[in-house]
């Protein structure tokens, strides 16, 4: 669980959509996660998850309708769904 963890941080600080640079990022997105791994069964879950905290508490003008950022939430969600897959392959073996 703390791999997923410490990935997960990591593709939150590459997206980094408050634009603080990589060593703040490091940082400032962590406190999200508990919230974003229970969102994890689905893509369309993770994606209104990510979305919520964009607009709700990390209020940087995210906006549903339009395409660059519906584009670059599913990318992130993509990625974060990838990591939790490739644990729970881990754990089979």
């Amino acid at each position: 669980m703390k791999s997923l963890v410490k990935d997960i941080n990591d593709i939150l600080a590459e997206w980094d959509p408050l634009d603080v640079g990589k060593e703040i990022s490091l940082d400032e997105y962590r406190s999200y996660i508990p919230q974003i791994i229970k969102h994890l069964e689905n893509e369309e879950d993770l994606v209104i998850c990510l979305e919520s905290i964009l607009i709700y508490s990390l209020e940087v003008g995210y906006d549903k309708c339009n395409e660059y950022h519906n584009i670059m939430v599913s990318e992130v969600a993509k990625k974060i769904l990838n990591l939790k897959n490739q644990n729970k392959n881990k754990n089979l073996k």
